[in-house]
């Protein structure tokens, strides 16, 4: 099992550095074993709420983002609860 953390997600779901890394990452090693606990999911929505109040996202790129939370199981209610 693999825990992921919050950069990792973040960067994962949105326009960061290292987004092409983490892609290929998931890309080699696919998504079966992975784990996210509870408190990184609580990072990755404040870490999205941030970026929506900072103009780095707009609410419907916020919802996009949520809905692809979804693929690495992320509950959406989670992500796309208002900032």
């Amino acid at each position: 099992m693999v825990n992921l953390d919050t950069s990792f997600i973040v960067a994962a779901l949105s326009q960061e550095a290292t987004t092409r890394i983490v892609h290929d990452w998931l890309e080699s090693h696919g998504t079966e074993h992975l784990a996210i606990s509870d408190w990184t999911i609580t990072e990755v929505s404040s870490a999205l709420a941030v970026k929506l109040r900072t103009g780095s996202i707009s609410l419907d790129q916020r919802a996009a983002l949520a809905e692809a939370g979804l693929l690495l199981g992320i509950p959406t209610r989670l992500l796309a609860a208002a900032p």
